[in-house]
């Protein structure tokens, strides 16, 4: 399949998403006023151009790799995380027109919508830390050892998170244009068990292409994708943690747009990334005499050249 930027599909794709952008802020300016836009729209619309550009780009490469392969977990997730994703920036651009009909909006109606939010880059968090997982398990040939430590560190992800939920949302204030004015305890939490989470899962993956590299003549291109992909991932993870954080501290509110908004597009995007290049990628590892089991994790081959 021709996949260039000439690829008509492409530009079609291309086209409805600028349609629909132009739709949304044709709305905006008729609805909102210029607080609204820019502490809440703006981001909001711009976080939902970048995954639509996103998706429209990978679309000729998903119709080869993924719609036309077996059901596997590998694809379920990547379809929750390219279309929830999507869906959810697309409603919730038009969700926020209902929403701040009225100003100051009201606090249940803030709660709710901050409920669905966190609820959905929570998800797409644990999909993206699924998948980078897995690339690990794959790389020490389904490790026991290795599923135990990913396993214990996702349940301890899952159990904090739902916890941080049940106890911070009930409590939690808004302000009029529904920017949380309190920071829960829980985040602090969260954002350190993710920072360990991606330092221990780049680690392993640093590890393993030191030793695989040294049991066979110059590096492995399939192991140095799957560290170039953690990395890459690991590194804007941490800034987005890492950034939040400090900022929330010093303003003492939760930006929607910043803590949400944007990290589900990334998250979003990320995770398909990361199973459209096991895919796509045409690079094959020398022979080692450690395989690196990809079939039964991923549901590809990789034939030794």
């Amino acid at each position: 399949m021709d996949v260039g930027a000439g690829h008509p599909l492409l530009c079609v794709l291309h086209s409805l998403s600028q349609l629909l952008v132009l739709y949304v802020l044709f709305l905006v300016s008729d609805l909102l006023t210029p607080e609204q836009v820019v502490d809440v729209f703006t981001p909001t619309v711009a976080a939902l151009v970048v995954l639509t550009w996103e998706w429209a780009s990978a679309f000729p490469h998903e119709l080869e790799w993924i719609w036309t392969r077996p059901i596997t977990v590998v694809k379920c997730i990547y379809i929750y995380a390219r279309y929830v994703g999507l869906v959810v920036q697309i409603v919730n651009c038009f969700y926020l027109f209902e929403l701040f009909s009225t100003v100051p909006t009201p606090e249940h109606a803030c709660r709710t919508w901050y409920i669905v939010l966190m609820f959905m880059g929570i998800s797409l968090l644990l999909a993206i830390d699924f998948i980078l997982m897995l690339r690990v398990y794959a790389l020490y040939n389904k490790s026991t050892t290795v599923a135990i430590v990913m396993g214990t560190l996702g349940i301890c992800q899952i159990i904090l998170e739902i916890l941080g939920i049940v106890r911070s949302m009930p409590h939690i204030p808004f302000d009029p244009i529904c920017n949380s004015t309190d920071v829960p305890q829980e985040l602090y939490y969260f954002v350190a068990l993710e920072g360990l989470i991606q330092l221990v899962t780049w680690t392993l993956m640093f590890r393993r292409r030191v030793v695989l590299g040294s049991r066979s003549v110059g590096r492995i291109p399939l192991v140095e994708l799957l560290v170039r992909d953690g990395t890459s991932v690991a590194v804007v993870t941490c800034a987005i943690c890492f950034y939040n954080l400090p900022r929330t501290l010093h303003t003492g509110t939760i930006g929607v747009h910043l803590i949400f908004v944007w990290p589900i597009t990334f998250f979003s995007g990320a995770t398909c990334r990361l199973v459209m290049n096991m895919h796509c990628s045409e690079l094959r590892p020398q022979p080692t005499s450690t395989e690196i089991n990809l079939t039964s994790v991923f549901g590809i081959t990789v034939d030794d050249p």
